[in-house]
């Protein structure tokens, strides 16, 4: 037994109650969002967002348990064709807000003119073409549960489709996309889905973000480095001796791209890593010397304002106080509204190093 002390209160652990479908209501389970391409016997494609589906290794190699509503088109779609791809969307707010969109029932051909996603052929199936990977399956077996309501349809796993640079990431055997999960719903309406979160200190002109990991700082760098000569790299920057600059491509790049810097520090255990984001150098600098010119005018004007004070003039000079501060409010808007057009770049960044660092 571990000499570790032991206390049999509940801490900061509090009970909630455990009512109907507890991994959805009383609990935070997450489950996989996937969306199910199946058709009709004339044709008529159907989408549809879906959790509830898991390996059955028990049933057999390939094997998956998709719980369906009896009489819902999935269902119904799959007992026609006997085929269905399960899409895996990545961790997009948009995307996931349409999932939810497309999860209210509705007549097939009402929800495709709704839908948002794209569709395209892939060995015989439909799939969704903004997925990670998709899953090509057949019908294995249909069981109707014993109060009518619900379907547990067993499917085979035929195919395993990745975009080619997660299948390059699979092989190679560190990196993964940030596949879409839930976690129920509450208030028996609103659902609970993940979304992309980068934390960062702010609101800041250069904002900061640190973390530590089970790595050193020479492992840390070797990983970064690695990753940025990978093929499937979509940023580019350098490493060196505890610290690492990563930018987006200046193919890509725009006025208000962000660039990643990054220290790292080695405590003997875990690394620590320090990141900043902030614009480009010179964007930065041609802020600051906007700034600094404001202000020297703006003192100019201070100046000459009292010295028309001085001498019973109108001190109209004076007028460059509030001017400056407009001014400045104005660059400082147009920083955080260079933020926000480059807020996927800051995503695209920080995605970059989460996947270096994951083996």
């Amino acid at each position: 037994m571990s000499s570790a002390s032991i206390t049999d209160t509940t801490g900061h652990f509090v009970r909630t109650p455990r009512v109907g479908t507890f991994y959805e209501s009383a609990a935070f389970f997450p489950m996989p969002v996937i969306v199910i391409v199946t058709c009709d016997a004339e044709g008529q494609h159907n989408v549809a967002p879906y959790s509830l589906c898991f390996p059955q290794p028990e049933a057999g190699d390939g094997m998956l348990m998709l719980i369906s509503k009896r009489d819902s088109n999935t269902a119904r779609n799959i007992s026609a064709t006997g085929k269905a791809a399960l899409c895996f969307l990545p961790e997009d707010a948009t995307l996931l807000d349409h999932c939810v969109e497309l999860g209210r029932p509705a007549p097939p051909g009402e929800k495709m003119v709704r839908s948002k996603f794209t569709l395209q052929e892939v060995e015989g199936f439909s799939v969704i073409a903004e997925a990670e990977q998709v899953f090509l399956c057949s019908l294995e077996q249909f069981d109707v549960q014993a109060d009518g309501k619900e379907r547990r349809i067993l499917l085979h796993v035929d195919e395993v489709m990745l975009q080619e640079r997660w299948a390059r990431a699979l092989k190679r055997g560190w990196g993964a996309p940030r596949l879409a999960v839930e976690f129920g719903f509450r208030g028996q309406s609103a659902r609970w889905l993940s979304r992309p979160r980068v934390h960062f200190g702010g609101p800041a002109l250069r904002p900061t973000f640190e973390f530590s990991v089970n790595m050193s700082a020479a492992e840390v760098q070797e990983s970064l480095q690695r990753a940025l000569e990978s093929q499937t790299a979509d940023v580019e920057g350098f490493v060196r001796t505890g610290r690492a600059q990563i930018n987006i491509p200046r193919a890509e790049a725009t006025f208000w791209s962000p660039e990643l810097a990054i220290t790292i520090e080695d405590d003997g255990r875990r690394a620590k890593l320090h990141g900043r984001v902030g614009p480009h150098p010179q964007v930065w600098t041609l802020l600051m010397l906007l700034h600094l010119a404001t202000a020297i005018i703006g003192g100019f004007g201070v100046f000459w304002g009292l010295s028309q004070w001085m001498v019973d003039q109108t001190p109209w000079a004076m007028l460059s106080i509030p001017g400056a501060l407009i001014i400045h409010g104005l660059l400082l808007g147009a920083a955080f509204v260079g933020q926000g057009l480059g807020v996927e770049h800051v995503f695209r960044l920080r995605d970059f190093v989460d996947e270096a660092l994951t083996h």
